[in-house]
C-alpha cells in the first residue's frame, strides 16, 4: 500500500489509535449535543414565532454547524499532528 492510505504524506508517523478514537468520539458527541439543542430551540421557536424560526433554521444554526465542523476539524489536525506543540512538550531529549 502507498503511504497516502495512512494520511497526508507530511506526517512522519500516525497518531495512536486510542487517541484518534477518543478524539473521534468527542467530536461526534459534540455534534450530537449541539444538534439536540438545535432541535429543541427550533421546536420552541416554531411554537411561538414562525419568523424567528425561519431565520434561526436557515441562517443561525447553519452558520453554527459550519463553524463547529471547521473548529472540530482544526482541533483534530492540530492535536493529531506529530509536529504540534502538544507533542513537543512530551519530547524527551
Amino acid at each position: 500500500m502507498s503511504r497516502s492510505c495512512y494520511g497526508p504524506p507530511f506526517w512522519p508517523t500516525r497518531p495512536p489509535g486510542c487517541r484518534r478514537a477518543r478524539a473521534l468520539l468527542a467530536g461526534t458527541a459534540t455534534i450530537y449535543v449541539i444538534n439536540f439543542l438545535r432541535i429543541i430551540s427550533l421546536f420552541y421557536l416554531g411554537q411561538y414565532d414562525r419568523q424567528w424560526f425561519e431565520f434561526a433554521h436557515l441562517y443561525v444554526w447553519e452558520s453554527v454547524f459550519v463553524l463547529l465542523t471547521l473548529t472540530i476539524f482544526w482541533m483534530w489536525v492540530r492535536r493529531m499532528s506529530p509536529l504540534s506543540p502538544l507533542h513537543l512538550i512530551n519530547l524527551k531529549l
